[in-house]
């Protein structure tokens, strides 16, 4: 591959617009499609780990992080999808456990196994009793490997691995083929924080979406958001405020690295939008669509200022007074 565009925003932040138009140009490629590719920015995933190995360092954060990693790969494995109307599969390949394995072998210097206090305390009925009678028969603790604890190599190992083993995963466990040099991903690294959370890529272009808070709040209210609050205007306006309007949100939106686009600007005005797209990313401006793509621009435009139909008076007056300096619209 030879670069990776990531594509990023708040919740509903309208990021899927961008995503599907760069997606259907003949000339890039999305390994998941319309899904997102969460593997490197859950909580559970490859960067909640590198900051524990090498940030939020201790004897132990290390092992622990790597428990918990294994066990979200696990989970990711067996995720299940919606690939089309009524018919559901797997939004990844039997690789990603492979190339998990493989990646987790390359990185690892000390590796035993021990009982430590955090797994103690959360075992379960059956854990105690095991446990207890391993100790009566006089089994040492890494005789009986309950806790792997793995302490990997250092940080330039780590990311320099991690690329690797991210590129595999996007080429071959993936749920479409990578038959492109200009690869999309939607979401894949942690819009907080942009710069650290792509750094398990080659060569990335990160864009970040932004759009008025009167449609996000709209569009979450309407169609739900599992991880935000979706169902008091009053929370959502301090919620808003806390994360995008921090210091840090802000100084990232002016990163030379990172290309920071409105939603409706990018839907009313396409042409200079899409210019200033692909002067950034290194592509020609003029394009190809790929046949039964999922971009409309016309259709992506009846978002803009939807808020005015879904929402009560009520919250949109609170959310223009309170977050006047975010609107877009």
């Amino acid at each position: 591959m030879n670069k990776s565009i990531l594509v990023n925003g708040t919740f509903r932040s309208g990021s899927g617009a961008i995503n599907d138009y760069l997606s259907s140009r003949t000339d890039f490629c999305n390994p998941f499609g319309e899904k997102e590719f969460r593997l490197i920015s859950d909580p559970m995933g490859l960067n909640n780990l590198y900051n524990l190995c090498y940030v939020n360092k201790s004897l132990l954060n290390s092992g622990y992080g790597f428990e918990v990693y294994l066990s979200y790969i696990n989970n990711l494995q067996n995720y299940n999808i919606y690939l089309a109307r009524g018919v559901k599969g797997k939004l990844y390949n039997n690789n990603l456990k492979k190339f998990t394995n493989q990646f987790i072998n390359k990185i690892t210097k000390i590796n035993y196994y021990a009982v430590p206090h955090y797994t103690r305390v959360n075992f379960n009925t059956k854990s105690k009793i095991m446990y207890s009678l391993g100790l009566k028969l006089n089994k040492k603790n890494h005789e009986m490997k309950i806790t792997n604890i793995i302490t990997p190599k250092n940080n330039k190992i780590f990311i320099k691995e991690s690329r690797i083993y991210i590129e595999k995963i996007l080429k071959y466990a993936s749920l479409f083929k990578v038959n492109s040099k200009n690869v999309v991903l939607n979401n894949a690294i942690d819009v907080m924080n942009p710069i650290d959370s792509s750094r398990y890529f080659k060569n990335p272009k990160i864009i970040i979406v932004t759009r008025d808070p009167r449609d996000i709040f709209s569009s979450m209210k309407v169609g739900g958001a599992g991880a935000a609050p979706n169902y008091n205007v009053k929370i959502f306006v301090e919620w808003y405020k806390h994360y995008f309007g921090s210091k840090d949100f802000k100084k990232s939106l002016k990163n030379k690295k990172i290309l920071h686009v409105k939603f409706e600007n990018f839907l009313n005005n396409f042409d200079y939008e899409n210019e200033r797209l692909c002067k950034f990313i290194g592509v020609k401006k003029n394009f190809i669509l790929k046949k039964n793509c999922i971009f409309d621009l016309n259709t992506s435009k009846k978002n803009i200022a939807k808020s005015k139909k879904n929402l009560k008076k009520s919250e949109i007056k609170l959310i223009e007074k309170k977050l006047i300096n975010f609107l877009q619209w």
